[in-house]
């Protein structure tokens, strides 16, 4: 097995655990934290959690249209997916202030990557 394939296989794995997380850290926003957690609080689970699933789904098309030219920016647009997420979801269930300093990381990376995908556009010769 190559090394590309070693590399899709791990990013394909990589997305189906953050779409798994997404879906149920969705469910748990909209089921069992309504009781615990404010309206704006439920608003910013939601945005962590639909950006994370559109993340995943590009990084996820990216990685299957052709492995070894879009593993680059489908890794960047995942990473930046989980890390924004992931850092308000944690916020959110430790009410930990520190961990929204993340947030704007995961922004920049998920930036990073649709930057790196018009990048990889312009040098793609099919």
């Amino acid at each position: 097995m190559t090394l590309s394939l070693n590399r899709q296989r791990t990013l394909l794995m990589a997305c189906g655990l953050a779409g798994l997380l997404a879906v149920g850290l969705g469910a748990m926003g909209g089921h069992a934290l309504k009781s615990i957690l404010t309206l704006d609080q439920l608003a910013t689970w939601e945005t962590a959690t639909r950006y994370l699933v559109w993340h995943v789904l590009a990084a996820l098309l990216l990685t299957l249209a052709h492995p070894r030219f879009w593993l680059w920016p489908a890794s960047i647009l995942l990473a930046g997916g989980v890390i924004f997420g992931g850092s308000l979801y944690l916020w959110l269930l430790t009410d930990i202030r520190w961990l929204t300093f993340l947030t704007p990381l995961g922004g920049f990376t998920m930036l990073g990557g649709w930057l790196t995908l018009i990048v990889k556009s312009i040098q793609y010769e099919p």
